[in-house]
């Protein structure tokens, strides 16, 4: 017999034993089953990726000056004009004004709530003043005080304008809810564009009138709009200042200023076009109205005019007449003097 292996039968009878090697190796081998070896613990290994070069960054760019979205007015320069209005703390404790509220031709003096006439402040207007710069005309509306309750000014505030010259409102800023800072929050421009406030005799009471006021709110561009703030030094006085642009650049026209802590509703202007003067009550005892009902808490101003001196008579428009020598007072380069409007006034500056 010849028991040399040849090369391929040298491999075949190799293989099994390689095999049961490798399965005495990895465990002990008992029929078909196997019993698993302890392991060692297995350590992971980590490999670090291969640092990879980062392009060097430039600097950020420096953001260019920010573009403000509106044209943003300054600090308001001095008043040209002050239009003084009546104070009606005077007879509070009395419960009634005056004088100053004629119904009948939009003009109101009652900051005083409906029936038990409790003086209300910060709807009584003291001053009303008119400042301009190149891009701007400034407005302020000194009030008696904030609301005691409150410690605000609660009502809203407006600055009324007839452009037209002709007795009938056709602009009107409101705002209400003030910051310190020059802001558009809670302020609305309106615009008279049917030109039906007033009726067919503009700031007369017409029975029955059905117009829709001031209907159409202006929205701002760059260069047309309006702020309004508390001012940083009076909390009892509101400023706004409107520009040029949203003028359509009158540089003639009316003005009068408005505190309404009443109807608050610029598409029932006129007020007396919506109201009966018994619905509407009164603050003035003899008038045969009193007290104040349904229109409460509300003053305004006549208007003033700017920019002209008016050779006629503007329905609205505060008529004057000089007053005693002892009302005109000067300072420096500048000289204030005073004029009467029934029971109103009006001071102008006047510079050499």
């Amino acid at each position: 017999m010849n028991t040399h292996f040849k090369g391929i039968d040298y491999v075949k009878a190799l293989v099994p034993v390689l095999i049961l090697s490798v399965l005495t190796a990895c465990g002990e081998v008992t029929g078909q089953e196997f019993t698993t070896a302890d392991e060692p613990p297995v350590e992971e290994i980590v490999f670090a990726a291969p640092a990879v070069a980062q392009p060097v960054q430039s600097a950020p760019a420096q953001p260019e000056d920010p573009v403000l979205p509106y044209l943003m007015p300054g600090e308001p320069p001095e008043p040209e004009t002050t239009l003084v209005d009546i104070d009606s703390s005077l007879r509070a404790h009395e419960k009634r004004a005056l004088s100053g509220d004629k119904f009948l031709e939009s003009l109101y003096e009652r900051p005083f709530t409906a029936v038990e006439m409790e003086y209300l402040p910060d709807a009584d207007i003291q001053a009303a003043t008119i400042a301009a710069d190149d891009d701007f005309y400034y407005f302020g509306i000194q009030l008696k005080a904030p609301d005691p309750a409150e410690n605000s000014l609660t009502a809203s505030y407006g600055i009324e304008f007839d452009r037209g010259k002709r007795g009938r409102g056709d602009l009107l800023v409101w705002a209400g809810g003030f910051t310190p800072q020059w802001s558009l929050d809670g302020l609305t421009v309106y615009e008279d564009a049917n030109q039906d406030v007033g009726g067919l005799n503009p700031l007369i009471a017409n029975q029955g009138h059905e117009g829709d006021g001031y209907e159409t709110a202006l929205e701002f561009t760059d260069e047309k709009v309006a702020f309004a703030r508390l001012s940083p030094d009076d909390p009892a006085t509101v400023q706004f200042a409107v520009s040029r642009a949203l003028l359509d650049g009158a540089e003639e026209f009316l003005w009068g200023a408005w505190a309404d802590r009443s109807w608050q509703d610029p598409g029932r202007f006129d007020y007396n076009d919506f109201i009966g003067p018994g619905a509407a009550g009164s603050p003035i005892i003899n008038s045969g109205y009193y007290p104040v009902k349904d229109l409460p808490g509300l003053d305004n101003t006549c208007r003033r005019a700017y920019g002209f001196a008016p050779t006629y008579d503007i329905r609205g428009m505060c008529t004057s007449k000089p007053v005693p020598e002892a009302s005109t007072s000067s300072g420096g380069d500048c000289q204030t003097v005073c004029y009467n409007f029934g029971n109103q006034q009006v001071c102008t500056t006047v510079c050499n």
